[in-house]
């Protein structure tokens, strides 16, 4: 496919008059580098004179080799004279001439990307006051379509054009964790280049056929598009690319699912197409390519891992046991089986009679029954 840009256009350039004046230069179709001449179409190049036209001289450079020729030579170079109207040029029998007394001009059909750039006139004829031959020149710039050469490339210039680029969805979502050995998501760039449109591509960036979202519109995307150099003196050619960048993370794999992409497949893989569109202006020309891309994520079956479990059953084993120890010691207490600091002695039955007046425990320790009225006394001796 040509890698040119080509585009017609009308330029309708300064005549240089020696007595040999042009009245008039018209090329038709009109057309402009965003409105080239559609490929295959009929270009025609003619002027008017005050008098009688000799000879005309046409000549033509393609976009690439403007300034390259030296002595003379041009890439098309056709000459005709009076009588040749009709006739096809030598060089190229695309180019025909429209020749009559005051008018010289060509016919350019099947027009071509290589057909842009400037078609020289030279014409030799009568001063209109017949005082001897005399030249006048002009100069159209014309501008025909050239398809865009579509190419997709990673940020190493690999092409992957239709290819499969694999990457890693670094988070395992089932363990709440990065993978072994990650700590970070990854981040990928794609280049789409589109060579030689004319006119200039407008870019697309989509996800499989879903062209009514496009991926400029999401922030989750860095999309830059800018112009490549191009070895070409007049700069009819221009290379055009975009430039996509994005982490491979959670917020990737949500706009995936809204996009109808399955996230979580049981063979630990994520799979879509990047596609990439180019439109050229008003021809309505459309192109696209794509890359495969494959990441390795893995999958949630939706069982919490044994860490999780193993954490939840500790927690209901130590609440369990919280509410055992919590009935037992309800328990003892209201059977009386252990002691509680609730006002009695440590050692004192359930029942007992409080201290006597006076705070002083009754009998001996306040212990037992009271004892009998003699006790402490000594005993009387009875005499007989």
């Amino acid at each position: 496919m040509r890698i040119f840009i080509l585009a017609l256009v009308p330029l309708a350039l300064v005549a240089v008059v020696q007595g040999f004046s042009i009245t008039n230069c018209a090329m038709t179709p009109q057309n402009d580098e965003d409105n080239p001449v559609p490929e295959r179409e009929t270009v025609s190049l003619d002027c008017s004179f005050e008098s009688t036209v000799e000879s005309c001289l046409w000549v033509h450079d393609e976009p690439l080799n403007v300034g390259t020729h030296t002595g003379g030579t041009h890439d098309i170079k056709c000459s005709a004279g009076s009588g040749e109207n009709g006739q096809n040029c030598q060089a190229l029998s695309r180019v025909q001439y429209t020749f009559q007394d005051n008018r010289c001009g060509i016919r350019i059909s099947g027009t071509e990307p290589e057909d842009t750039g400037k078609w020289k006139l030279s014409a030799i004829g009568l001063s209109s006051s017949g005082s001897g031959v005399q030249t006048a020149t002009r100069d159209f710039e014309l501008f025909t379509f050239n398809q865009s050469t579509l190419v997709m490339t990673d940020e190493d210039d690999n092409d992957l054009m239709g290819g499969t680029f694999e990457t890693d969805y670094n988070c395992n979502e089932r363990e709440n964790d990065w993978e072994e050995g990650k700590s970070n998501w990854e981040t990928v760039t794609f280049r789409c280049l589109a060579y030689g449109g004319r006119p200039e591509p407008t870019f697309k960036w989509y996800i499989d056929n879903n062209d009514n979202n496009e991926l400029s519109s999401e922030s989750h995307f860095r999309i830059n598009t800018n112009l490549e150099s191009v070895d070409d003196k007049d700069q009819y050619i221009r290379n055009l690319e975009s430039e996509i960048e994005f982490q491979v993370d959670d917020k990737l794999m949500e706009i995936l699912e809204q996009n109808n992409v399955e996230i979580n497949s049981e063979d630990e893989r994520v799979s879509f197409r990047l596609t990439c569109e180019i439109e050229q202006g008003t021809s309505s020309f459309v192109d696209s390519g794509y890359i495969n891309l494959d990441i390795n994520k893995s999958y949630d079956n939706g069982i919490l891992p044994a860490s999780t479990i193993g954490m939840i059953v500790g927690i209901v084993l130590a609440v369990l046991l919280l509410v055992i120890v919590a009935a037992l010691v309800l328990f003892a207490k209201a059977s009386g089986t252990l002691c509680f600091s609730d006002g009695r002695g440590r050692h004192e039955p359930v029942g007992q009679k409080p201290p006597g007046p006076g705070g002083k425990s009754r009998g001996h320790g306040g212990v037992g029954p009271p004892p009998p009225a003699n006790y402490g006394r000594k005993p009387q001796r009875t005499h007989r």
